[in-house]
């Protein structure tokens, strides 16, 4: 991935001669889930990140812009798979069975190096 390539996603990224261990840290901030959505069986979980931007870049190209690059790995219920979140929407799940679940939510950086993992734990009614 060229230099070029990362301006035309328009992400506002440019590269920077200061690397991510002179950033401060990345942060992940969960808000909860929308309880009325939960009512309708459906988990939209609103979040946002401090010191990095959630976005579609990655690898060793992606480590080096600035400000710092990263996205979510998103498990449900502690499966041994999870999916890439690349954007800075709520997470939306929906089709779970009625009873309590618990979604794991990775923040992790260009190389899928997981910085920060918060749990958030909720009932389909």
């Amino acid at each position: 991935m060229n230099k070029q390539f990362l301006l035309a996603l328009g992400a506002a990224l440019s590269f920077g001669s200061a690397g991510a261990a002179d950033a401060p840290p990345a942060r992940l901030v969960v808000d909860g889930p929308v309880p009325a959505l939960l009512a309708r069986g459906v988990l939209v979980l609103p979040f946002h990140t401090e010191n990095l931007k959630v976005v579609a870049l990655y690898g060793e190209a992606a480590a080096g812009v600035t400000p710092r690059a990263g996205h979510l790995h998103v498990t449900v219920d502690h499966a041994a798979w999870h999916w890439v979140h690349a954007s800075g929407e709520p997470v939306v799940i929906q089709g779970l069975a009625k009873g309590t679940h618990q979604v794991t939510l990775d923040l992790a950086d260009a190389n899928h190096h997981t910085l920060q993992t918060l749990e958030v734990s909720f009932e389909i009614p």
